[in-house]
């Protein structure tokens, strides 16, 4: 599961890439790329919008998840909450936000061991990490 947390106002949120989100957001974007998009947005109306929104999805998705695991979960962050906490000029550190719940975890490292080769070479074998694909939504 991808999980992530936003700071407001010095209170952590949950945020979590749910299924639910994946599919309420290509119901208002119309696909993942139509979100990268709408945050690539020069208009700062619809900059904000498309921010806020998906910061919302993102919490209550978080706040669900951390309950389903047995966790106290804040209340989640509504939309109009975060118009009135944020300003234009917070706008770029909610996309890191944003985009480290969306991408966490969609990396992966898988290590694998090779032996070495050449006379001179103990052929003990070595160990290697090497980056993977998870195979995701092609959101990393």
């Amino acid at each position: 599961m991808r999980v992530g947390e936003i700071e407001v106002l010095g209170a952590k949120y949950p945020m979590c890439f749910s299924t639910r989100v994946v599919a309420n957001v290509c119901k208002k974007f119309g696909s993942l790329d139509g979100l990268d998009a709408a945050l690539a947005s020069e208009d700062a109306g619809a900059l904000l919008e498309s921010t806020f929104w998906l910061i919302s999805e993102l919490s209550r998705a978080g706040s669900r998840y951390k309950e389903f695991l047995g966790e106290n979960a804040p209340k989640p962050l509504d939309e109009d909450t975060l118009y009135t906490v944020f300003g234009i000029d917070d706008i770029a550190r909610l996309r890191v936000d944003v985009y480290s719940t969306i991408s966490v975890g969609a990396k992966r490292e898988v290590e694998i061991e090779e032996e070495k080769e050449g006379k001179n070479d103990d052929a003990s074998p070595k160990s290697k990490k090497k980056k993977a694909s998870s195979g995701s939504s092609g959101t990393a």
